[in-house]
Order: C-alpha cells, then sequence, then structure tokens
C-alpha cells in the first residue's frame, strides 16, 4: 500500500521520538497502550474508520518502527492490533483469496509470454528488464533491485538468497528455484539491474517500494497486458511474480509423480520461518493457496498430449530441481531399455545401393558391421521426432520455447509443405512428422551423392538417376566438369553468390528492426534464400561462409531456425516484405538447370 505523507511527517517528527523515550517497563507498556488508543482514534477523525482502513496506517508506523529501531524492539508489541483483529482482517483476506481461486484465469501461450520477458532482458531501461525476471524467476521487485542474490545451480535454475517477508528468522533461506530461461541470462540481468541502480540496495524494502516499484508495474502492464488476463482493480506485477511464474513453471519443470502444491511451495521459498534449533527447510503449503488463481489452458495442454506438468523435463539437459530430483518419475527421465535384436531382411532397389553404403558410413563410420550401421540410422531419425516434435495444427501461432537449446544438426532440417488437410487429424500428425524425416535423409544423401560423384568420372556422372535429388546433383556436377572452373576463393562469387549475400544482409536487417515482434521475424535457410535465387549451390556456400554469423543472429533474436518459419507457412512469402536487386540466374555456372 502507499505511504500516506501526512503520517510519514507525523511518524519522523512525533511518534519515533516518544518511542524512543519510552522505557521497557510495565509503566512504559501501558504508556504505549494509550499511545495506540490515541493513534486509532486520530485515524478514524481522518475518516479511517474500519480495520480494514486502518490497517495501512498500522503497517506504516510498524515498519517505521522496525526500520529505525530494530525488528525486534519491544514497543511492537503494544503499537499493534488485538489478536481477534488480525484474525478478522485475515478471515476477509481469506475470502478475497477464495473468490480469486473460484475465478481461475487461464494461460493460453505460455512460450510467447516467457519470450517477450527473455527480450524485455536486453531492454536498456532497468524497470523492462526487472519485469521480464519477475516472469523468468517470480521474484519480488524489493528483492531484484536490493537483497537478491543468484547462484547458477545448472543450466535451468539458480540458488537464491535474499528472500523478503521473513519474520525474525535468525537463518538465512536458501533455496533452488527453477528459471524460465538459462540460468546465466537471469543471472546477467539481475547484476545489469544492479549496475544501474546501486542505491537501491541500501534502501529499506518500504523506500524501494515507494520510489521504484510503480515503474516495475507500469512496464509489466505495458508488455504482457495481450498475453496475461488480468484482474479488476490491479496491475499485472503482483501476477507476474508470484503466480504466472509459478503456473509456467509448474507445467514446465514439475516431476509428473510430484504433488503441484507441493511443488510450488518450493520454488516460491514458502518454508516456515528458519531457527537454530531446525535450520531443516519444511515446506509451508498455506501459501500456496494465494498463487493458485491463474492455470494452463486446456488447448495447451491438447498440444502437450494431455500432459498438464513437467512437459520440458528430459529436454535440452533439464532436470528436476535439487529437491525433487530423487523422487522424480523413473519414467520421465530415463530411456527406455533396449531389448535383444533378432537380424533381419531390409530391401532396397539395387540402384540405391551406394547411396545407402555412403549414408550408413557418414551415421556410423565407426560400426562393426551393416546392422549396427542401419541401428544408428534408426537412431537419428528417432533423434529428429524427439528435437522438432510436430504439434496440433492451431489458430494461434505459437512462439518457440526460448529456454530449451538444442543443438542443431550438420545439416539444416527445412519445413515441408502445407499438405491437403484431408485426412484424419492423427494420421496427419504421422504424415507430417515422417515427411520432415525422409526430407532430412535426402537431404543427407544429396550431400553425400554430390561428395561422391565429384570424385567420379563423367561417364559415371550421366548414369540415370533414381531419385529427383539424386538427378539435381548430377546435372551440377556433369556442368562442372563439362565446363571446368577455376578453384573458387573463399565466400560465393557470381551474380547468384551476390544475390545471395545481398538476402542474408536484408534479412538480418530486417529481424534487427526496433519493436520487430517476433513472430514477424524470419529464420535464414536454404527454402527462404530460394525466393531470391534458384542456384542452391551458391546458396549453400553462401550459408557455409556465414554459419557463424548466421547462427549468432539466431541467437541474439531466440529464432529457432528449423520451427521458427513456420510462423509464416501458408500466410506470406518472404518477398512480401524484404525485395532486393537480383541479376540473370544464368550468369551463375553451378545454377541448377531448369
Amino acid at each position: 500500500m502507499a505511504s500516506r505523507k501526512w503520517l510519514a511527517e507525523l511518524i519522523q517528527s512525533q511518534y519515533i521520538p516518544f518511542i524512543q523515550s519510552v522505557k521497557n517497563t510495565a509503566a512504559g507498556h501501558k504508556k504505549l497502550e494509550k499511545f495506540t488508543e490515541e493513534l486509532r482514534q486520530s485515524w478514524a477523525e481522518r475518516g479511517l474508520i474500519s480495520l480494514k482502513q486502518q490497517q495501512g496506517c498500522m503497517d506504516q508506523i510498524r515498519r517505521a518502527i522496525k526500520d529505525g529501531l530494530g525488528e525486534d524492539h519491544f514497543s511492537l508489541d503494544f503499537i499493534a492490533f488485538s489478536t481477534e483483529e488480525y484474525t478478522a482482517l485475515n478471515d476477509e483476506k481469506q475470502r478475497s483469496v477464495a473468490e480469486r481461486n473460484e475465478d481461475v484465469k487461464y494461460i493460453h501461450d505460455p512460450d510467447r509470454i516467457v519470450a517477450q520477458a527473455v527480450r524485455l532482458l536486453e531492454r536498456p531501461d532497468w524497470a523492462d528488464v526487472a519485469a521480464g525476471l519477475a516472469v523468468l524467476t517470480g521474484r519480488r521487485v524489493t528483492e531484484l533491485l536490493a537483497t537478491a542474490r543468484f547462484e547458477p545451480k545448472t543450466k535451468w535454475s539458480v540458488t537464491f538468497t535474499g528472500a523478503l517477508k521473513r519474520r525474525q528468522e535468525t537463518q538465512t533461506l536458501s533455496f533452488e528455484i527453477p528459471t524460465l530461461t538459462t540460468a546465466d541470462k537471469v543471472c546477467k540481468a539481475l547484476t545489469k539491474i544492479r549496475q544501474q541502480l546501486p542505491e537501491a540496495q541500501s534502501m529499506s524494502a518500504n523506500k524501494i517500494n515507494q520510489k521504484f516499484s510503480q515503474r516495475v508495474a507500469v512496464a509489466c502492464d505495458r508488455h504482457f497486458e495481450n498475453l496475461v488476463p488480468s484482474r479488476a482493480g490491479g496491475n499485472l506485477y503482483t501476477h507476474l511474480f508470484r503466480a504466472v511464474y509459478a503456473t509456467i513453471a509448474t507445467f514446465w519443470y514439475c516431476p509428473a509423480n510430484i504433488d503441484t502444491v507441493e511443488f510450488r511451495a518450493a520454488i516460491q521459498g514458502h518454508y516456515q520461518i528458519l531457527d537454530k534449533k531446525s535450520p531443516t527447510l519444511k515446506r509451508s503449503l498455506a501459501a500456496s493457496r494465494h498463487y493458485a488463481d491463474f492455470d494452463i489452458a486446456d488447448s495447451v495442454i491438447a498440444q502437450h498430449h494431455g500432459k498438464r506438468k513437467g512437459i520440458k523435463l528430459g529436454h535440452g539437459g533439464i532436470e528436476p530441481i535439487a529437491a525433487f530430483k530423487q523422487e522424480a518419475s523413473v519414467e520421465q527421465l530415463e530411456q527406455p531399455k533396449r531389448t535383444s535384436r533378432k537380424r533381419s531382411t531390409l530391401s532396397y532397389y539395387t540402384q540405391d545401393h551406394d547411396r545407402w553404403i555412403s549414408i550408413l558410413q557418414l551415421i556410423a563410420p565407426d560400426a562393426k558391421n551393416q546392422s549396427e550401421r542401419t541401428a544408428k540410422l534408426l537412431e537419428w531419425i528417432e533423434a529428429q521426432f524427439q528435437q522438432t516434435p510436430v504439434e496440433p495444427a492451431s489458430s494461434q501461432p505459437q512462439e518457440p520455447s526460448p529456454i530449451v537449446e538444442i543443438e542443431p544438426p550438420s545439416l539444416e532440417i527445412q519445413p515441408i509443405e502445407d499438405t491437403p488437410p484431408k485426412l484424419d487429424p492423427t494420421v496427419q500428425l504421422l504424415v507430417e512428422q515422417m515427411a520432415q524425416v525422409m526430407q532430412s535423409v535426402a537431404k543427407l544423401t544429396d550431400a553425400i551423392s554430390a561428395g561422391q560423384l565429384e570424385r567420379t568420372s563423367p561417364q559415371r556422372q550421366r548414369s540415370t538417376p533414381s531419385s529427383t535429388q539424386t538427378l539435381h546433383s548430377t546435372q551440377s556436377s556433369t556442368a562442372s566438369t563439362e565446363n571446368p572452373q577455376p578453384a573458387r576463393p573463399r565466400g560465393p562469387r557470381g551474380a547468384s553468390g551476390e544475390i545471395v549475400d545481398r538476402a542474408i544482409d536484408a534479412m538480418m536487417a530486417y529481424n534487427d528492426m526496433a519493436e520487430r515482434l517476433h513472430q514477424d521475424k524470419w529464420a535464414i535457410s536454404i527454402n527462404i534464400l530460394k525466393e531470391f535465387v534458384s542456384s542452391q549451390p551458391a546458396i549453400q556456400r553462401g550459408l557455409e561462409q556465414r554459419e557463424a554469423e548466421i547462427r549468432a543472429h539466431h541467437e541474439q533474436h531466440q529464432i529457432d531456425p528449423k520451427k521458427h518459419n513456420f510462423f509464416h507457412r501458408g500466410k506470406h512469402k518472404i518477398t512480401d516484405f524484404i525485395q532486393i536487386e537480383t541479376e540473370p540466374q544464368n550468369q551463375e555456372s553451378d545454377a541448377i538447370p531448369n
């Protein structure tokens, strides 16, 4: 509650000096009791009659005593409401909590909320950074600006110290919290805030709230008003640092066999007061009731096959926090054990023999036999399903999760074109998944075939191809053999190469535009660059030469090169937004013939 200026002046000029003069004796105690009665009468004369109206004044003067005279000053036992009055206030608060929990708000796009929060960490304004950290860590503004200390625990969690609202605690509370982005980003963002607001670290929590909390609340409203459902009569900040964080963290990180209430209590620091006699952390579940007024929408649950918690565990190195690691479901963390295998016969066309051998040799060069190589190929294909899961189509574009980092495969996997939605939805998903895997295998085959063909004679290169991909590689190699070219220097050359460079530069500039929405950006890939130039060899050379630069660009903008362009599929083309000067394609000597 905001500080009352008139009361603050009275506290400093009259109340604190009087309280300091009172001795801790029976007579002094009676003076303080009478002083409290006079205080409350003066508040009533100002129109603050009800217990709820007077609560803010009582909290303000008690906070001033704690800040000026000490957290355990004896006067606090007398300048207070009675036990019955505090019970009545608590009952009223519980009724309010019950009303909220009977009107649960649903989160329809948790990935987009987190993506927005991650972007805010890069903003220059400390208030924007604090708003982002509120979502990603669930901590209070006073903690983020002054008391919080984050130490990386794992890639996706930190050890947090500096929790407020720990009344008369003699031991320092420290516990692990999962972060909705990498721990490294969270720690760097906290350092950034402290560098911009060094004065906050020497201020009391009350003064920090008075001076800085409103700016953070405004930033939360501005950046999340279209993503987080709000409640009447309040800003979004309170919801973001408590309920929204806890809801998303549970959905992502809570093991399947752990109760949701227990998990939320652990990650939000709802522990009983610590003392020297009992330093063991004991979770307090009552407080979690105050943070249960948000939930993940059923439409999002359906996209994850009915899973309501722990959907990220086991991906990208994400594990349960230490408090639940030993209790986590074995089914959720362990890969299925392999059963004994029997050999069988796999048929393929004779003309595909060399291609199969090349692929198997590349996938498993150290394997002892073809059976082992084939098993490795199957594992590689299955890995593509795990790394690039196909989710049911949604009317709302889904942003990629910013926290899951998956090592990209050596060859880029491009999205396939939409297929007519005439199949059963389950069959449709299987068709799309298989098409993605087969396209990946085809690209791998092309790369191997191209390398093999360069070392063969023109007579071999002109042999009849068995697939469209092989035809392209053969024709390209034939053209190269019949028209020998000098060795190309580093970097693309010729008209097509220059167009590729211009297209990449233009796309980077487009993505770098300030305030560009994440879903409006483009991943730089072969398929997209084909909108500007038809020479795939030129595109591949350009991507290879600028691989590090492009990877850094994608990481900067949180762009998943394998999935991001699904946002645009069937809606618009890159050329609707970016136009560059092009030259005739026949100037490129290695262009694929029409």
